[in-house]
């Protein structure tokens, strides 16, 4: 018997990915007018701020220099603050903007897509947390259509200041489980889980996920302080 449920793990894998990527195409299917059309349904903030930066940032890219300095505010002052208010320090802000306008000279359009990508990688996070956690194959295969349908993936299009807070909390989340939770102390979960918790640190925005691991570890040293007290006991942290 556990060698049949064995043989079907990876039929399951399978099945788990194709679902995933008739989601995301659904998605970008009802997002077409966004993602290709260059339309958009951006409020407030967004306009006085990330549009326009995003514009002088990718042109910027696409003439091949980084902008480190902005030419059009009071005469012209260093750059550093808007790039980190808007995260594109980030890998996918800077794929996106310099392979994208070999595709769409839209800026527009590239925003939507930059978007859409920070909203793929936070679903995918909370996807690897929550799939050790469902036991049945159904559940499993409902979790990516549900995250990408969810209010942060819509109301994202709106106002970014969630996504911008929360695109990194899941993978924080995930290994600091790694570690405390299921006991994988290695050096590869440390090593990441001080990246995706510096990432926060280029933008203002970093306090919802230092919030979160606020209460995250709250809620362990309160709930299961032995799995705490085990980390610290641990003979891989000793010898650190």
């Amino acid at each position: 018997m556990r060698k049949n449920a064995k043989d079907k793990r990876p039929k399951y894998i399978f099945v788990e990915a194709l679902c995933g990527i008739l989601a995301v195409a659904f998605c970008v299917y009802l997002l077409r007018s966004l993602l290709i059309f260059g339309d958009t349904t951006f409020q407030h903030d967004v306009y006085a701020w990330g549009l326009p930066i995003f514009h002088f940032f990718a042109e910027s890219i696409a003439n091949g220099h980084y902008p480190l300095w902005n030419p059009f505010s009071h005469g012209g002052e260093p750059f550093y603050t808007l790039i980190v208010s808007v995260r594109l320090l980030e890998p996918i802000a800077l794929l996106t903007a310099y392979l994208g306008h070999f595709i769409v000279d839209d800026t527009v359009v590239l925003f939507s897509w930059t978007i859409f990508l920070q909203l793929l990688i936070t679903a995918f996070g909370v996807y690897i947390v929550l799939r050790p956690l469902t036991a049945n194959i159904f559940v499993r295969l409902s979790l990516m259509p549900v995250l990408l349908f969810s209010s942060f993936m819509l109301a994202s299009f709106h106002q970014d200041g969630i996504l911008y807070q929360f695109v990194w909390a899941p993978y924080v989340a995930y290994f600091l489980t790694r570690i405390i939770y299921y006991k994988d102390t290695r050096w590869s979960n440390w090593l990441m889980l001080a990246a995706v918790t510096g990432m926060n640190w280029q933008s203002y925005f970093f306090s919802g996920t230092w919030i979160f691991i606020l209460f995250f570890l709250l809620a362990i040293l309160l709930f299961k302080r032995d799995l705490l007290f085990a980390l610290l006991k641990s003979e891989k942290l000793r010898k650190v």
